[in-house]
């Protein structure tokens, strides 16, 4: 591998870190605490697969910052679950809300 290629390399791995830690600052108020999820937004409008996308990435950062087993995570696999209920198959939100069940 040349010079070029370990620097792009190097590059892209910073790149990746930084746009996830802007994720989890898009997702916080100035306390720390979680904003209101823009899957909410799109899952009232219909758009399940925008709201989908939504909500597996806040689950991602709240898995980042909770423990795994909070009910801010519940939280999270319900809404996904919704979502999936709506929009996909009719056994995949099953599972979201029984992995929420169990946190609870």
């Amino acid at each position: 591998m040349d010079e070029a290629e370990q620097f792009n390399k190097k590059a892209q791995n910073v790149a990746d870190r930084l746009q996830e830690e802007m994720l989890i600052t898009q997702y916080l108020d100035r306390n720390g605490n979680m904003k209101r999820s823009l899957g909410t937004v799109y899952c009232a409008q219909g758009s399940y697969e925008e709201a989908f996308t939504k909500y597996e990435k806040l689950l991602k950062i709240k898995l980042l910052l909770h423990a795994h087993n909070l009910p801010e995570v519940a939280k999270s696999h319900n809404k996904i679950g919704k979502v999936m209920w709506e929009k996909f198959l009719a056994l995949s939100p099953v599972c979201m809300h029984r992995q929420a069940l169990l946190i609870f």
